[in-house]
């Protein structure tokens, strides 16, 4: 039995790319273009094949269980390939999910049989939400905030950047605003943090100083791991919103005093990390922002991706398979798609 990683791979500017099939480890790589000649997006299909170590298992509910370690490797072989295409164009890339993501290949009657009694493919979609919404320009707000232009300057570069080079700039504001290296700032933080109902903890907290070697150092002396966008980008509207709070709150600038101005107040914050959403009573002008992660919770979820061209072979779940081999023969195309963007 193998398993099949499918994703969808975007190119920023759009590079023109053939098909591929490439091993990366144990894993198999093939890319084929999802878009028609002329169109402005341009992106790739990509699937991941390896071979299971054993068959799976099944859960309490009688869904198969997928291998995080195989899965894991044919997930690492599509980040590889989206890195190498983007270093050898000179290219940004965005990864995402279709639906399905992830589809069991059978090579026996003994291997059909056990998927199709099967109750599914266990999953847990995920999802992370957050707010944005337009400060005013008021006076009072500009000139309460001219002693730290430093500050602000680093989130003006924080909000220009993609997730890592956001990440990077929040925790150089942090070290700026309280005269402490990011490391050091786990329980300063919390303390000035904790009186507002935004519902930090330092365990929070220190899930983002623990990424800040990680992803700014790669002499593996400090650390041993490389850290990228995707291990800090759940982090982020919760580091931006402290950091609002930190700029116009904060009664003294680069110093580690915890002392607290009454200057300003979003309209709406998330209250805990999950994401929970609360505003103040007849605020306006507020964007919810929603990222839905696909069943693994690895790749955002585009909700208008959907793979068409199921092989008879390919075990993708009792509900997806008889929809899609439905809609396979109406439409024989790979991927029937929406452009994605990416959060921001």
């Amino acid at each position: 039995m193998q398993i099949l990683r499918f994703a969808i791979l975007s190119l920023h500017p759009p590079v023109r790319i053939g098909g591929l099939e490439a091993n990366i480890g144990n894993v198999t790589v093939s890319l084929s273009p999802d878009t028609k000649e002329g169109d402005k997006d341009k992106s790739l299909f990509v699937v991941a094949k390896r071979k299971l170590d054993a068959i799976p298992h099944k859960d309490e509910a009688g869904r198969v269980v997928i291998p995080v370690p195989e899965r894991a490797d044919c997930e690492f072989a599509i980040d590889s390939i989206g890195n190498l295409i983007a270093a050898f164009n000179a290219c940004s890339r965005s990864t995402c999910s279709p639906t399905p993501c992830i589809a069991l290949e059978f090579e026996n009657d003994l291997e059909s049989e056990f998927l199709y009694s099967s109750a599914g493919i266990e999953s847990n979609v995920e999802t992370h939400q957050g707010v944005r919404y337009q400060i005013p320009l008021k006076p009072e707000l500009v000139s309460a905030v001219v002693d730290r232009l430093d500050g602000v300057t680093l989130l003006a570069e924080a909000f220009a950047c993609g997730e890592s080079g956001r990440y990077k700039d929040l925790a150089r504001f942090f070290e700026l605003a309280f005269g402490l290296p990011f490391t050091d700032i786990k329980k300063i933080l919390y303390r000035f943090l904790d009186p507002m109902p935004y519902g930090y903890t330092k365990n929070e907290i220190g899930e983002w100083i623990s990424k800040r070697h990680p992803i700014i150092h790669a002499d593996l002396l400090k650390t041993k791991d490389i850290a990228t966008a995707s291990d800090v980008r759940d982090y982020l509207v919760r580091m931006e919103q402290a950091a609002l709070d930190v700029l116009f709150n904060k009664s003294k600038w680069r110093d580690n005093s915890i002392a607290r101005r009454n200057l300003w107040v979003p309209p709406a914050w998330t209250k805990s990390k999950r994401g929970d959403l609360a505003a103040i009573k007849g605020s306006s002008g507020i964007s919810i922002l929603l990222r839905v992660y696909d069943e693994f919770g690895i790749y955002p979820k585009n909700l208008e991706a959907t793979v068409r061209r199921i092989k008879s072979n390919w075990y993708c779940g009792n509900d997806i398979q008889a929809r899609r081999m439905g809609e396979a023969q109406r439409n024989p195309s790979i991927l029937l798609r929406a452009p994605y963007r990416p959060a921001v």
